[in-house]
């Protein structure tokens, strides 16, 4: 059910919100929160990566801050984090360049499906790497 909540709006709430009319802005925040929602589950069933490649992902994410922000630009260029992590591909023994070539080639909405995954998976950094990936919302392509 719902929750009452204080919310900053930042600059792109108050771009969101500048075409809502000051009666229904929680409806507004609602349904853009259940369209992004949609679009990150959809695009996360569409990739294809390994329980290894997201794990690879999500360490060469770790020290990005995603906080709206600088976020277009941090999650934008993780292909170019993982191109440039040094022992990232014998640690978790995939393909650095070819992992760094699709996370480039990727769209928007993915590129963002792949920045929410790394910001729920550091959420539930408490968990083992199986278990914040699943919560996260990965269905793996490939094993190890």
């Amino acid at each position: 059910m719902g929750e009452r909540l204080s919310v900053y709006a930042g600059e792109p709430l108050t771009r969101l919100l500048a075409f809502a009319g000051a009666s229904n802005r929680s409806g507004r925040l609602n349904e853009t929160a259940d369209r992004y929602l949609a679009i990150v589950e959809d695009e996360l069933r569409r990739m294809r990566f390994s329980r290894a490649e997201w794990c690879a992902i999500c360490e060469a994410m770790s020290s990005i801050t995603i906080d709206g922000v600088t976020d277009r630009l941090a999650w934008g260029m993780a292909w170019a984090n993982v191109a440039d992590s040094p022992g990232i591909s014998a640690k978790w023994e995939i393909d650095q360049e070819d992992l760094a070539r699709r996370l480039r080639g990727m769209s928007v909405a993915a590129k963002a499906a792949v920045a929410e995954v790394v910001a729920r998976f550091w959420e539930r950094a408490d968990l083992a790497a199986e278990a914040a990936l699943s919560q996260a919302g990965v269905v793996c392509d490939r094993g190890l």
